[in-house]
């Protein structure tokens, strides 16, 4: 039973951890972002473990397919944090969230 919902409880870090780091970005940072990168990264690493683990055979070419999808997904959220804060910069509405109460 606990070994079914393991991949649920991964993804919903990631997923929690990573609407954090967009309101936190949105809302003008703060200590909030480093509690959302560190379990954001904490959820990449428990996702790569979980990954490699369960590769049938450890050889390069196995290790190298299930350490992919954790490893994109946190360049995924990299590049997206960047394009955020980049975008924010040029339209200069950095405290706009907070302002309006959104996301």
């Amino acid at each position: 039973m606990t070994a079914s919902i393991w991949p649920l409880l991964v993804d919903g870090l990631l997923t929690i951890a990573t609407v954090e780091l967009w309101k936190t970005h949105r809302g003008g940072g703060g200590s909030g972002q480093w509690v959302a990168w560190l379990a954001f990264v904490f959820g990449i690493c428990l996702s790569l473990v979980a990954n490699i683990g369960s590769a049938p055979t450890l050889s390069v070419l196995q290790v190298t397919v299930a350490a992919c999808p954790p490893l994109v997904l946190l360049l995924a959220v990299e590049l997206l944090n960047g394009a955020l804060k980049h975008r924010s910069r040029e339209t200069g509405c950095h405290g706009l969230a907070v302002e309006h109460g959104g996301f």
